[in-house]
């Protein structure tokens, strides 16, 4: 076999999780890398040898080793000057450990109340949950369109409200998070969480409509022009509380009363709850 080849197969398996070796016709070794002598015995590695050149074809086989137990895939394959047998080993304790862990990992991330979206540089979609939403196709162009520009940037976007429409035509609203994760100084993906806030959002509407209702109830029923009473204060703090109750004891005098403060701190909601404590309520 040729030097460069070799050193192609140094560069490409010497540093792979995987036991990698090459094996001429008749079995002699051409390459290993340093994982096949951690995972298997030269007695071993003897025993498999043979049994590869006597099946001179692709195989499947599994080995008991101190170590564990290990499996082995091997191929012939055809280079220009002969043929070759391409041996994999691989712990298979290991690959059990790498699929409970995955495992693990997939069942934790669906019971996250958050959706969640993983996407490559590429925009093909690594891995979401099953909160996300399956958006219209102009959405999700559109969202992809807002991570892919994560991957220039790099640079992560914090709680954006986004308002989508699903597939099945609901009228989606949440607010969004886009993270790039780097590898070696390199983003190689970006994830997305979204909080879904439509419920919320469907809830201040209707309160806010109530509101709406509620003044324009006491706007009809009134028989003074005003909207507000003590009822409408809200607070709990010392502060409020004495201020309220002073308020009351005031408003049920002939005392003049002055009112001043900042615009919006309520100077006009405390006037109309004080006139309609008081005596002349029923008037204007």
């Amino acid at each position: 076999m040729p030097g460069s080849v070799k050193n192609i197969l140094e560069v490409l398996f010497e540093n792979s999780i995987y036991g990698i070796y090459l094996l001429d016709e008749k079995g002699a070794l051409v390459y290993k890398n340093a994982i096949v002598s951690i995972l298997i015995d030269l007695e071993t590695e003897k025993v498999l040898q043979d049994k590869i050149v006597s099946e001179a074809g692709d195989g499947f086989t599994t080995f008991k080793t101190p170590q564990g137990v290990v499996a082995v895939e091997y191929k012939r394959v055809r280079l220009p000057e002969a043929f070759y047998y391409f041996v994999t080993v691989s712990d298979i304790d290991y690959s059990r450990k790498a699929n409970i862990e995955n495992h693990i990992y997939k069942k934790m991330l669906n019971s996250v109340q958050d959706a969640l979206y993983l996407v490559n540089e590429s925009g093909e979609e690594l891995f979401y949950n099953q909160n996300i939403e399956r958006y219209e196709k102009s959405y999700r162009e559109k969202m992809l369109e807002e991570l892919m520009a994560v991957f220039k940037n790099k640079q992560p976007v914090l709680e954006k409200y986004r308002r989508f429409m699903t597939i099945d035509h609901r009228e989606v609203h949440f607010i969004s998070s886009y993270i790039p994760v780097q590898f070696e100084g390199e983003v190689v993906a970006v994830y997305s969480v979204n909080k879904y806030i439509t419920k919320i959002k469907q809830l201040l509407d209707q309160a806010f409509e109530l509101q709406k209702q509620l003044h324009s109830c006491r706007n009809d029923q009134s028989v003074n022009g005003t909207n507000y009473t003590f009822s409408d204060l809200v607070g709990n703090s010392k502060a409020i509380k004495s201020l309220i109750k002073k308020a009351k004891k005031l408003s049920l005098s002939d005392v003049p009363v002055l009112i001043y403060g900042e615009t919006g701190t309520g100077k006009e909601l405390f006037t109309q709850s004080m006139h309609n404590y008081g005596f002349k309520s029923k008037e204007p």
